[in-house]
């Protein structure tokens, strides 16, 4: 019968190793859940501007996790969608005002 082993190290030598890479992946994922945390503030403020709802940031937030393309989904429809808040504009100048086209 043969006997498998590793020689030169235990359980022991090794444990300091495993308790690193146990700590570094909970930092790693507290840094993840913050950086998610101040980026769904900055979307939902950026929505908030552009005259959408705020709500459409945690859009912003799903489309990050569940499809990987789906900020850029959301960035076309920031880039060229129509804004409210710039039809809102437009509709207090009046049309005397409005852009040619």
């Amino acid at each position: 019968m043969m006997e498998s082993h590793v020689s030169g190290s235990s359980a022991s030598e090794m444990a300091p190793f495993v308790i690193f890479f146990i700590i570094g992946g909970v930092v790693l994922a507290l840094l993840f859940l913050a950086l998610m945390v101040v980026g769904t503030v900055c979307s939902w403020k950026i929505f908030k501007k552009a005259g959408y709802s705020g709500s459409v940031g945690l859009l912003f937030l799903l489309s990050l996790i569940l499809w990987p393309l789906g900020e850029v989904v959301v960035l076309l429809m920031l880039a060229f969608g129509k804004w409210p808040v710039i039809e809102e504009l437009n509709r207090l100048k009046g049309p005397q005002n409005q852009p040619r086209q």
